[in-house]
């Protein structure tokens, strides 16, 4: 086997609690993150030279994380023989808070893992995905779970319930650091997001689930553009409306997919970026 390519899907925080700071500068968070059907199109291919070659045109390569990841990969496992290629073909936008970059280099890790027959475990992807971003050990497995700590401790969620969503990137973002700064200002809604949503699933309430899906960083973006979003997509059936990352994209939760398709088709022309999406894994 000389190739491989898989779809990296994005990612929605459904939930995020921006908890306490942490010695090392960072905070400790606590989110539900669910796959979703946006992905990229990741394909590696085993090369006769001795390098890792990136092939995509929005970030130098020695930024980009599929590099770091195989660069990682390679370090991590001793092995020398380095040559491969990575092609990154791109359908979510960079700097959206969708997870793109993380999901690619998670990809990475997993296809170099299967090319060259290491057999790393989970736990050992989970380390070498961490060192990578806080997003990337999620994005190993496309599956719905809790992530806590910084990213990196797991508990996944079975049998998550089917939604479906329209994403809205309003405008371009400011980085994750800035955001920090903002809400450590701002503060905390200190709603427990994702308690509340874990309790309401167990009952089997989802619409009560989904309702209770909510993110601390939100009160750091234009509310105009989330009050708007939040009325419009209600007129339409959504049954919340939501920031996923530090932002800036929103996404709106449909119960049916013909709701969701018809908000599409009522404000695709209207923002920077607009996407159908729905639940993976």
């Amino acid at each position: 086997m000389r190739k491989l390519s898989v779809k990296a899907y994005g990612k929605l925080n459904l939930t995020l609690d921006c908890l306490d700071k942490r010695p090392d500068g960072y905070h400790n968070l606590k989110s539900i993150m669910h796959p979703i059907s946006l992905y990229d199109l990741v394909t590696l291919e085993k090369t006769e030279k001795n390098d890792i070659e990136v092939d995509c045109d929005f970030v130098s390569k020695t930024d980009n994380l599929v590099f770091k990841a195989a660069n990682a990969f390679f370090e991590s496992s001793g092995i020398t023989d380095r040559g491969i290629k990575i092609t990154v073909e791109k359908q979510i936008p960079l700097l959206s808070g969708l997870g793109g970059g993380s999901s690619d280099a998670a990809a990475v890790i997993n296809m170099l893992d299967s090319l060259y027959g290491t057999g790393f475990s989970d736990a050992k992807k989970i380390r070498l995905a961490n060192s990578l971003g806080a997003d990337v050990p999620f994005a190993l497995f496309n599956k719905s779970a809790v992530a806590e700590g910084t990213g990196e401790k797991l508990s996944f969620i079975e049998d998550f319930p089917r939604l479906f969503f329209v994403l809205i990137k309003p405008c371009h973002k400011e980085s994750t650091g800035e955001m920090y700064k903002k809400l450590d200002i701002l503060g905390q809604s200190g709603k427990k997001y994702t308690d509340n949503t874990l309790l309401a699933l167990e009952s089997g309430d989802i619409k009560s689930a989904v309702k209770s899906f909510g993110n601390d960083f939100t009160v750091c973006q234009d509310q105009k553009y989330f009050n708007d979003i939040f009325l419009l997509a209600r007129k339409y059936g959504a049954l919340t409306t939501s920031l996923t990352g530090s932002g800036p994209t929103y996404f709106s939760v449909f119960e049916k997919e013909t709701d969701s398709t018809n908000f599409f088709n009522s404000v695709c022309q209207s923002f920077l970026f607009v996407s159908l999406a729905k639940s993976v894994g």
